[in-house]
């Protein structure tokens, strides 16, 4: 399917802005000034990160497979932000609660189709102490 900007919610040029790591919107959020004008819905109301910074942890845990406490350790070590492995897993758990009309409209797609395919490859799992199992 091919969406236009507007769809997306990306027809806002601010929206397309990159920020080049993490702890910069946290910097920015934490130098803004109060301001009297509407803003946007966050994804975390009254938070002190922004949604740059949430979003930026999901992408790095799952497009970039950078564990949690990695990052947790990565922003303690590079941004002097010491931020909890518990909180940012709450972002994402968030993140996911947000995403669930988005999961329920994907499996209805799914189901009215008359062809399901699914990869059933079996992976090894490893325990705690080191031994992999199946």
């Amino acid at each position: 399917m091919n969406y236009t900007l507007e769809e997306v919610g990306l027809a806002d040029p601010r929206m397309r802005e990159p920020i080049p790591t993490p702890w910069d919107g946290l910097e920015r959020l934490l130098k803004q000034k109060d301001s009297a004008s509407a803003l946007p819905p966050r994804i975390i109301e009254k938070s002190l990160v922004s949604d740059q910074v949430i979003l930026d942890a999901i992408i790095s845990k799952y497009s970039n497979h950078c564990p949690l406490y990695r990052q947790s350790v990565i922003l303690l070590r590079d941004a002097g932000i010491d931020i909890s492995r518990a909180t940012i897993d709450g972002w994402v758990m968030r993140v996911g609660d947000l995403l669930m009309p988005l999961v329920a409209v994907m499996g209805r797609e799914l189901v009215r189709g008359n062809y399901i395919q699914a990869d059933e490859t079996p992976v090894d799992v490893q325990t705690r102490d080191g031994r992999s199992r199946n």
